[in-house]
């Protein structure tokens, strides 16, 4: 056996192999599957082909997707029932709980939704019916209080001259001292003057004033008889 034969073999690692074509050390190395860097991947890592992929996400799905159910409504009833939560004080309006109640069905509401919805909206327009009636109290207050600044000593003798007015009024339009309640126009003094104004022209002229019953009115047309037309 000779100990000194080239083998060729041993330098194949290291060179090309002679007679091999030129180029071949660079596609051996390429195709070596260690470390997946060049080349083809492992099978098991395609993931498919182009037109096998149309359509299809990239991103892998969450864990927790599809497994969420969209709540449930409890159910939309044929009419609906407003009558138990009306707040203390208002009264129940049939008309607008039917329109409410339209709208309620469009949206797809629950019985227990459409009631929380109906209490609250009722307890918001209470309080401001309660802030109107608060603000128109102390406006009626604050007038008041001017007209009795501006009137002085003339107060009394004022609102006596008014109340001649308002007796002759109220005899021959019934309830238009209650209407003059229902604002706080009564306490302007602009609305004072005038009744006091009316007072005096019913009134007998002097110092003393008369009321409307019982007495005979001055006219400020003598030519007319007013007994004519009651």
């Amino acid at each position: 056996m000779n100990l000194f034969k080239f083998n060729l073999q041993l330098f194949a690692e290291e060179g090309t192999p002679e007679g091999a074509p030129e180029g071949a050390q660079e596609g051996t190395q390429g195709n070596t599957p260690e470390g997946g860097q060049e080349g083809n991947p492992p099978a098991e890592q395609q993931t498919g082909t182009i037109l096998g992929t149309l359509g299809q996400k990239t991103s892998n799905p969450s864990p927790d997707a599809g497994t969420k159910e969209p709540q449930q409504n409890a159910g939309v009833p044929e009419n609906y029932d407003f009558t138990n939560i009306v707040p203390e004080g208002m009264e129940y309006d049939a008309a607008s709980a039917e329109a409410y109640s339209t709208v309620a069905k469009e949206c797809g509401l629950s019985q227990e939704q459409a009631s929380k919805i109906a209490g609250y909206g009722m307890r918001y327009a209470q309080g401001l019916q309660q802030a109107a009636a608060e603000a128109q109290l102390q406006q009626a207050t604050a007038w008041a209080q001017e007209a009795k600044e501006a009137l002085g000593a003339d107060y009394d003798k004022t609102i006596q001259k008014c109340g001649v007015a308002m007796e002759f009024m109220e005899k021959r339009i019934p309830g238009i001292q209650g209407v003059l309640n229902q604002t706080p126009v009564g306490n302007r003094i602009e609305m004072i003057q005038l009744m006091a104004a009316v007072g005096e022209l019913v009134g007998e002229s002097g110092d003393k004033l008369h009321g409307a019953s019982g007495t005979k009115i001055a006219s400020i047309y003598p030519n007319t008889d007013f007994e004519k037309y009651k």
